[in-house]
């Protein structure tokens, strides 16, 4: 029998989800929070930031320091890019204080 994996969830979250049409400034409102931030992760699908980009494997070291900003472009193959994210989301949470 699988022992199920802890979840500690007694940590709080700040999850944000940036939404809206074409040129209402969703990047602009991102690049600025990221400038605020000490260590952030971001799953980069158009390769429009500019941070140094990592993959998967190297993630959790890339985010070891008190002070990092890397990014992750995913597969352009959908299948494979749905399980990817999901390696980057449970990564992100089980490093913690990112923006």
């Amino acid at each position: 029998m699988t022992k199920a994996a802890h979840i500690d969830v007694t940590r709080t979250a700040d999850i944000r989800a940036v939404l809206g049409a074409s040129g209402t400034g969703k990047s602009h409102y991102i690049k600025a929070e990221l400038a605020k931030a000490r260590r952030a992760a971001v799953w980069d699908l158009e390769d429009e930031y500019d941070l140094p980009a990592v993959t998967l494997a190297q993630l959790p070291h890339a985010l070891a320091g008190k002070s990092a900003k890397v990014r992750v472009i995913g597969s352009a193959d959908e299948k494979i890019r749905a399980q990817q994210f999901d390696l980057f989301c449970r990564i992100c949470l089980a490093t913690g204080n990112l923006l």
